[in-house]
């Protein structure tokens, strides 16, 4: 069967349900005879798989929009440079007549050069628009890399929980299965710093210096770390292990990843 949606019961707050998406599966088992005596029904849970492909086909639609605008704009400033083409030619056949009608094609020299000066405006706000959009363009690829390597991460642990950290912006995205590890509901917000806050006390400081170590250019850009947490639910105490991997561009830790 194709993948079909149903929502279960949030026991973290009654009333409510969480979004859910299965994977069904109906395999008949035969008698002897070639009936079918039972079925076996598996429903294997694939949300965070199709809540992933959602997220990276609006960010592909958003950036084939973008693409889209970049192409209208490039039309707009071809028919503006033809505009600004045919204004020039004519002022050179102006110049050609210059000796024989000094007085009155000084005058509309001057007008021809007022539009010229209004196309050069024109060209000049298309030309602004466009590096805003480029930029846009850049800023939405990010965000594509940024969902694929969220989704190659929750395919890859296999329901381990997981977060991803940018040192420079400050962001922290927590996996559903990490937040169940740490007691977070979905609604929760936490950053880097709530996080150190809820490591044990007795390893706080170890774990976060480790932290710091990996984020230096001059380190591997990797560790694992086994310490104790205390949820942000009920304080209760557990132990995690904790593999960390960084990015980084040009020598600057552009990203963080974290499995538990």
């Amino acid at each position: 069967m194709r993948v079909q949606r149903y929502d279960v019961p949030d026991v973290l707050r009654p009333g409510k349900f969480i979004q859910r998406y299965w994977d069904p599966c109906h395999t008949p088992v035969l008698d002897q005879e070639g009936d079918i005596s039972y079925i076996i029904q598996l429903a294997t849970d694939v949300t965070d798989k199709i809540l992933a492909e959602q997220a990276l086909y609006k960010s592909n639609m958003e950036q084939v929009e973008t693409t889209e605008q970049i192409k209208s704009l490039n039309t707009e400033l071809l028919a503006t440079n033809v505009e600004l083409r045919d204004t020039q030619q004519k002022l050179t056949l102006l110049n050609s007549k210059l000796e024989e009608r000094v007085a009155k094609r000084t005058q509309e020299l001057k007008r021809a050069n007022e539009e010229q000066a209004a196309i050069n405006e024109r060209a000049a706000a298309t030309n602004k628009e466009l590096t805003e959009i480029q930029q846009r363009l850049i800023e939405t690829n990010r965000e594509v890399s940024a969902i694929a390597a969220r989704l190659r991460i929750s395919v890859e642990s296999t329901g381990l929980g997981s977060w991803e950290y940018n040192p420079t912006t400050g962001n922290l995205f927590w996996s559903k299965e990490c937040r169940q590890i740490f007691g977070l509901t979905e609604e929760q917000e936490v950053d880097f710093d709530t996080y150190t806050r809820h490591i044990h006390p007795d390893d706080q400081e170890w774990v976060i210096r480790r932290i710091s170590e990996t984020l230096q250019p001059d380190s591997s850009g990797k560790h694992e770390l086994t310490h104790r947490i205390l949820r942000f639910d009920n304080n209760e105490l557990r132990w995690v292990k904790a593999k960390g991997t960084v990015e980084f561009e040009q020598g600057v830790a552009t990203c963080f990843w974290e499995q538990f």
